[in-house]
């Protein structure tokens, strides 16, 4: 079975605080691409019962600029909203996929969804 993993937004060697890969969006790849590339492999795989999975985005984690955070409504840095949002869009596709987030700070911060699930 497969589950596809967004890791990064450019072909580089991933992780570090100032690499600009650590939230879902870059300049050069914002959110609403981000959105439809991942909604575009929901359709291309949506019959295939091999793919079972989506890893919206890999290890988020601060940039030189931002702070990533947990269902603050932040535009830019609430990773809460952006999974919600590229989630469901996904799951309008095809409804049977799993829908994977992790935490913040290198996917070891979960605290934020005690008050705040998705």
């Amino acid at each position: 079975m497969v589950l596809l993993n967004n890791h990064t937004s450019s072909s580089m060697w991933c992780c570090s605080d100032d690499d600009c890969e650590g939230l879902w969006w870059t300049y050069e790849y914002p959110e609403y691409k981000w959105i439809d590339c991942l909604r575009h492999l929901a359709q291309r795989y949506r019959s295939n019962p091999m793919v079972v999975a989506f890893d919206l985005r890999n290890e988020i984690r601060k940039t030189p600029e931002l702070t990533p955070s947990w269902g603050d409504g932040n535009l830019l840095t609430d990773w809460r909203r952006a999974a919600t949002i590229c989630g469901n869009e996904i799951l309008a596709v095809n409804p049977n996929l799993l829908i994977m987030v992790g935490g913040i700070f290198y996917q070891l911060d979960l605290s934020g969804v005690r008050y705040s699930p998705i």
